[in-house]
């Protein structure tokens, strides 16, 4: 060993806040599920009939699978592709 330590830039190792850190099947089952339902609803415009739970959509925007435009939720291309994910 030579004892020359690598060092990291500022910008290395931290998630760009679009990019979702990891999948819905990351927060469990019953969570994944209930989620991916939520988006589905998003992508479907079916939210009148069955409104998304704020925390649902809060989980959403964090993981950057919604962003809210004009106060609507819209479903990102991370998102679409979490739908088609399979488990």
């Amino acid at each position: 060993m030579t004892g020359k330590h690598r060092t990291r830039s500022k910008s290395e190792g931290k998630a760009k806040v679009s990019e979702p850190r990891q999948g819905l099947k990351s927060l469990g089952l019953e969570n994944a599920v209930r989620l991916r339902r939520v988006l589905r609803d998003i992508k479907g415009n079916r939210l009148k009939p069955s409104p998304p739970h704020s925390n649902d959509l809060r989980i959403l925007v964090d993981m950057g699978f919604v962003e809210i435009q004009n106060d609507v939720p819209v479903i990102t291309s991370a998102g679409l592709r979490e739908i088609e994910i399979t488990y």
